[in-house]
């Protein structure tokens, strides 16, 4: 049942937010009375907390599978694009932390966190990509936030395309000469 709840609360919050989702339309999806919900997470910021940590173990064990004995950094890149274009595309969903980040500053204190610390695995798993590259933290961040603002606006124009274009220009930052500013993040 557990799963059940988290199932249907994260499809709602991967389109609608944190704050457009209710116990009582979570209970009636699953079909159980609110109580139900409630026994499994006692509030709403619990719920959050749980959503975001298991949609985090889960990207992170694709990204592992998908990278196994990948060393190079276009080729993980490639495998992080994948996993936000086919989300978008296919899913037809946007990346729950891409969704709560929105609303991050009205997010409860403990949901935030839980987003934060999804970005910071991210970018480390980024900057461990470009091991030896002396830009890997700035070419991270242009990674990231490109495939994260192409969910957004291809969300927003419920046009898959922007997703696409987002994930190739993230596969191309991977290799593209950065001049000395970027390297030093200005």
């Amino acid at each position: 049942m557990r799963d059940r709840i988290m199932d249907a609360a994260e499809a709602r919050m991967r389109w609608a937010g944190f704050n457009a989702v209710s116990f009582r339309d979570i209970a009636n999806e699953v079909g159980v009375k609110s109580a139900s919900v409630h026994y499994h997470f006692p509030t709403k910021e619990d719920l959050g907390v749980a959503l975001v940590e298991r949609y985090a173990e889960r990207q992170f064990d694709a990204l592992d599978a998908a990278t196994k004995g990948v060393g190079d950094p276009t080729e993980r890149v490639k495998a992080l694009a994948a996993l936000h274009r086919d989300a978008f595309v296919e899913g037809k969903s946007i990346c729950l932390c891409a969704m709560l980040s929105a609303e991050s500053i009205g997010l409860p204190e403990r949901v935030a966190s839980a987003v934060k610390a999804f970005y910071d695995g991210s970018l480390n798993w980024l900057k461990d990509s470009f091991a030896g590259d002396p830009a890997a933290a700035t070419r991270a961040e242009s990674v990231f936030a490109a495939l994260q603002g192409g969910l957004l606006i291809a969300a927003v124009s419920r046009d898959g395309a922007h997703m696409r274009r987002a994930a190739a220009g993230a596969v191309a930052m991977a290799t593209a000469p950065m001049n000395r500013a970027d390297e030093q993040g200005q």
